[in-house]
């Protein structure tokens, strides 16, 4: 509901938006938020993708008369505060992006330190006195996968790299699998051989045998009460969430 986000964020100055992606995703998603806060003035767009980043920032500067947009292509993850510049008073981070490949991934068990981390990010950027507002899928099911545009999306690195001199490999050897794991709240993304294959790197030679995986990354379905065990170690406190049918969660918390 927009009218408890912006009755709830009212006072920040400022807003961090982590890896909004292209300017259809930001119009459609973040913009509409900060259109309803009133004190407003600045908005700092942190995104890996250089291109996402202009996209995302140029609509947000024409959309929002009066509040200054700061672009900054960075690593979340990886990115103080300090680093934003002069951010104007309390912060609203906002971050519309599942938990995803990330390193050290185990199906058998839950990524907690991953988690942290991920949390103790938000935390780190929105300051003292900021909010944190995540949108986050929990639905644990290979369902929204099933597209012949996903698989195509996610073979692609194959056939790219079928393409570069030096490299022997054939792409229509391999499909893309996933699979849910229960006990890690997780669904891995893997390429699947079909068949026997030689791959020829450069002279280094790799024997892939029919049923091998490679896993391509793994997106994280928490749901909240699994969030909120965590949230006191990233100093944040749950203020209040909502779940839709389809499993999508927005979480809103406090810096405390």
């Amino acid at each position: 509901n927009k009218g408890h986000i912006h009755a709830w964020a009212e006072s920040v100055e400022s807003a961090i938006i982590i890896g909004p992606g292209p300017a259809n995703s930001v119009k459609n998603k973040e913009l509409p938020i900060l259109r309803g806060l009133p004190n407003l003035k600045q908005v700092h767009v942190i995104e890996l993708s250089r291109v996402f980043n202009t996209q995302s920032s140029a609509l947000l500067q024409e959309e929002l008369s009066g509040v200054q947009v700061f672009s900054h292509t960075k690593d979340f993850m990886r990115t103080e505060r300090a680093a934003l510049g002069d951010v104007s008073g309390s912060s609203l981070l906002i971050s519309t992006g599942s938990l995803t490949n990330y390193e050290n991934c185990s199906t058998d068990r839950f990524p907690s330190p991953q988690l942290k981390s991920h949390l103790r990010a938000f935390r780190r950027l929105a300051g003292d006195g900021g909010k944190v507002l995540w949108g986050y899928d929990s639905h644990l099911s290979t369902g929204a996968y099933e597209d012949p545009l996903v698989s195509e999306f996610l073979l692609y690195p194959l056939k790219r790299a079928a393409r570069i001199q030096g490299v022997s490999i054939d792409p229509s050897g391999f499909i893309r699998h996933s699979d849910c794991h229960q006990q890690a709240s997780l669904v891995a993304h893997a390429w699947a051989a079909t068949r026997d294959q030689m791959i020829d790197i450069a002279g280094d030679r790799h024997w892939i045998s029919k049923g091998d995986k490679f896993t391509i990354f793994c997106s994280v379905k928490p749901c909240p009460d699994k969030v909120k065990i965590f949230e006191s170690i990233a100093k944040l406190k749950t203020h209040e969430y909502k779940t839709e049918q389809a499993g999508a969660v927005l979480h809103a918390f406090d810096c405390v």
